[in-house]
């Protein structure tokens, strides 16, 4: 090995500090978000989410917190058929059984097939997890 090339601890201990950094810059960057949040949000008017500010050389977008619900799927069920099917409050998703997929593939070929045109694969990034031990 040359002397410019960093050795595979030398290229992990490195990550380690990067994610540090990394976490630190995006711990400063919430609370600089949050500073300004609180010192703006009294302008967004009652009847709005957001309001955009130009100050100086800025252009500030301040949003209102995005108002999220989440579905209890046992206790919905449980009530599902009480409600007209025209009016429920539900989206329906399909998701691929992966397991059941390839138990096709293998098992019964010619459902595979039919099944497989409605199917895409993609391969997910690579990853790498260091940990100092």
């Amino acid at each position: 090995m040359e002397n410019n090339e960093k050795t595979t601890s030398h290229i992990a201990n490195d990550l380690l500090k990067a994610k540090r950094a990394e976490t630190k810059a995006k711990e400063k960057r919430a609370a600089l978000e949050e500073t300004l949040f609180e010192m703006l949000k009294s302008e967004i008017p009652d009847d709005k989410k957001s309001k955009t500010i130009n100050e100086d050389n800025f252009k500030i977008i301040v949003t209102h917190g995005k108002e999220s619900y989440r579905l209890n799927q046992a206790k919905y069920i449980a009530v599902r058929n009480s409600i007209d099917a025209s009016i429920r409050p539900e989206k329906i998703k399909f998701d691929l059984d992966q397991e059941g997929y390839m138990w096709l593939k293998k098992n019964k070929p010619e459902i595979f097939e039919l099944v497989s045109d409605c199917v895409s694969m993609s391969v997910g990034k690579p990853t790498v997890k260091v940990e100092k031990i």
